[in-house]
């Protein structure tokens, strides 16, 4: 059954909404590495489809580094963004609505840094501190890219 956003986020249990959310990130990914693997040069991908249980099969010339946010980051930068606050305007319920969304993400985030760690690769997790310069900084010594 296709259900809308919103359907998703009120009639269905986090563990629904996470099941689901990994399922079509998981779908996405054959179709993104199939694009990075055409590139076939040096690429900087971003996104939920490149999870780390997809990285394995872009080996041996892989290497990937997560950006993971913390709760908090997120939920303050999802808060500012007029897109999001557009979508929650059209429900009778914008806080809990933002609530179960702020939720899935967490867990979501949670599940890549999780899988990112158990497979070597290497996890920062973004709450604002670290300038963009130093996180930057951080991603180039992880993947090699620092003489």
């Amino acid at each position: 059954q296709r259900l809308s956003w919103l359907e998703a986020f009120t009639t269905r249990s986090l563990g629904w909404m996470i099941a689901d959310e990994l399922s079509a990130n998981h779908e996405l990914a054959a179709f993104a590495l199939e694009d990075v693997g055409e590139i076939g040069a040096h690429v900087i991908a971003e996104g939920m489809p490149f999870m780390p249980d997809v990285m394995p099969a872009l080996q041996p010339r892989a290497n990937a580094v997560y950006l993971v946010p913390s709760p908090a980051f997120q939920r303050n930068h999802y808060a500012k963004r007029e897109w999001a606050q557009r979508l929650l305007a059209t429900t009778s319920d914008p806080i809990g609505v933002f609530e179960r969304w702020m939720a899935r993400d967490a867990s979501n985030a949670c599940f890549v840094r999780a899988r990112a760690v158990a497979l070597g690769f290497a996890v920062l997790e973004v709450d604002g501190q670290m300038s963009l310069e130093k996180t930057v900084s951080w991603c180039e010594h992880q993947l090699g890219l620092t003489h």
